[in-house]
């Protein structure tokens, strides 16, 4: 049977009644807070009774990817409270992340910063999961991708200068995640999916290979909105376990994919996880068979395109909702 993942389950949608109540005072925010953790709950549940194999924590925030990342780093307000404060009360930069129709807090850093690990939600998700006999999958924003996407105060337009100072927080994250049990954790990387120069590709292979030295963790570099293009030896090259392909919106990268496989689990997004399109069975099944003639069984994944975070389509409506998509997940891994 093939590994099966959802590279994010949880959606806004889930939560966007608690925020409202708790923007308007009718509920505080530690009941938010809990009502939160239930919520992750349920969708743990609803994943795993799915038959789901690597299912994901720390997916499900209250505030954006990047935002929650910066406060594992320790950068700006500690207080999970005083955080969704600043978050949703404040004018905060953002900007579109990448692709997607959907914006981001864009982290702003100061020269000579440094970074001291905060015990927040990828963490605590992680030890909650465990406790109910879940091993998840934790995901992070990757290192490169929260460089490229942050500033630094002095004018910079991207923060990739920081990277020794980050270095040490980013690894110390990943050694507690080992100590909790982690086995598997993912770093979403969608920037590779842009034409990126070769001293940023470079500073990938660094940076990657001090971050993972020495660790007993396999690791998903997951990219989503976009093929990898110029990108995707040097990508293929990281030290990382497994790398996961958008083959909806860049079904082409596939056979340079294949071709350029250099050892690594191949994890093929092959369901639409920004709409909810019909998903055309027949022919993804055959995508997955050819892989899996090619590399084989135990070095192929399925999964959609990008997290569900950025799902765009209707619950409800006569397409495919998110449980649907799980269906065909499980149903394409035991297929295999």
């Amino acid at each position: 049977m093939l590994i099966s993942t959802t590279c994010g389950f949880f959606h806004p949608d889930d939560i966007s009644g608690l925020l409202n109540a708790w923007q308007n005072s009718r509920i505080t925010i530690e009941e938010l807070l809990n009502e939160r953790t239930a919520q992750q709950h349920i969708s743990w549940n609803v994943q795993r009774e799915h038959g789901i194999h690597h299912i994901p924590s720390n997916d499900g925030v209250l505030t954006d990817p990047v935002y929650n990342t910066a406060g594992l780093l320790g950068i700006g307000e500690k207080d999970p409270g005083r955080r969704l404060v600043d978050y949703y009360k404040k004018s905060l930069p953002k900007r579109k992340w990448y692709q997607m129709d959907i914006d981001f807090a864009t982290p702003v850093m100061t020269s000579g910063q440094t970074f001291q690990v905060s015990e927040t939600e990828v963490i605590e998700d992680f030890e909650k999961a465990k406790s109910e006999g879940l091993i998840t999958r934790p995901v992070l924003v990757g290192p490169i991708t929260f460089m490229d996407f942050s500033s630094i105060s002095e004018g910079s337009e991207n923060a990739l200068g920081m990277w020794s100072a980050l270095l040490p927080a980013y690894r110390r994250v990943i050694e507690i995640l080992i100590e909790k049990g982690a086995e598997w954790i993912q770093f979403d990387e969608p920037c590779f999916t842009r034409p990126q120069k070769r001293d940023v590709t470079k500073l990938a292979e660094v940076f990657y290979t001090e971050l993972l030295k020495g660790l007993d963790v396999k690791t998903c570099l997951t990219t989503y909105s976009g093929g990898l293009g110029d990108n995707l030896r040097r990508v293929m090259m990281l030290p990382v376990t497994a790398v996961h392909f958008d083959l909806i919106s860049e079904p082409e990268q596939y056979t340079q994919v294949l071709d350029n496989d250099w050892g690594k689990v191949l994890s093929l997004g092959i369901l639409d996880g920004h709409n909810s399109d019909v998903t055309p069975l027949s022919a993804q099944l055959r995508l997955v068979e050819r892989s899996v003639n090619q590399v084989g069984l135990r070095r192929t994944m399925v999964g959609p395109s990008c997290p569900f975070y950025c799902y765009q389509g209707e619950e409800g409506q006569s397409n495919e909702t998110r449980r649907d998509k799980l269906k065909l997940l499980s149903t394409m891994a035991k297929a295999m």
